[in-house]
């Protein structure tokens, strides 16, 4: 009887501890993602990112948009802009990609991949994705980690299974722009390097600016 006890908190434990207070967070009023627990808002660039540390991981979502008024940049289709992201992600964090796979989420056509990169105090870490182009908007969602995980972990999945697009099927658009892609990918860069060193006591704030 002891044993089973001993079993069933050693069990219990992970899932509870993983949600606690878990956050229902809008991404542009065209989809929604459950964080573990209530994220802080950075504001960069005129984009809102959510970003939460929690045991020992980074989470964020971000839904970055293209401004009105700039209708003179080449519209080009989702791989390119996917390939941009990432190109501009990695130069940023001086990392290297670990594996890329296309997949649909909900009929849209997005990618899934992992990379790894460098924080600013050269500590390896490694960060897990899902990026979605529709309706003039970027999102990416993503996990990131000083530990390597496998990409099924149940960490991430629990995160990425929470993802949900909240319009109407007739509604959705996909397509994008490059300059929009490359922008956002840079500024996650940012996003994940900060998320990973914040909890070792480096002031946010003075990094973005510094990095940016």
């Amino acid at each position: 009887m002891k044993k089973f006890i001993v079993a069933f908190i050693i069990l219990i434990n992970p899932i509870t501890s993983y949600c606690q207070h878990p956050f229902l967070q809008n991404l542009v009023g065209i989809a929604t993602i459950t964080f573990p627990d209530t994220p802080k808002v950075k504001s960069i660039s005129g984009e809102r990112f959510f970003v939460l540390n929690y045991h020992n991981a980074s989470y964020s979502a971000v839904g970055s948009s293209l401004e009105s008024g700039v209708g003179d940049l080449l519209s080009k289709n989702n791989d390119s802009a996917y390939n941009y992201f990432i190109s501009a992600m990695l130069k940023k964090v001086k990392g290297k990609i670990l594996y890329k796979n296309n997949i649909s989420i909900q009929g849209i056509k997005g990618v899934e991949f992992g990379a790894s990169g460098k924080t600013t105090l050269d500590q390896p870490f490694y960060s897990y994705h899902r990026l979605l182009s529709l309706n003039d908007f970027l999102i990416d969602y993503s996990f990131s980690s000083l530990d390597s995980i496998k990409k099924n972990d149940a960490k991430i999945t629990s995160f990425f299974d929470t993802f949900k697009l909240t319009i109407k099927p007739s509604e959705i658009r996909q397509d994008n722009i490059e300059e929009l892609a490359y922008k956002t990918g840079k500024i996650v860069g940012v996003i994940l390097i900060l998320g990973l060193i914040a909890g070792i006591g480096f002031a946010i704030v003075f990094i973005i600016r510094r990095i940016t």
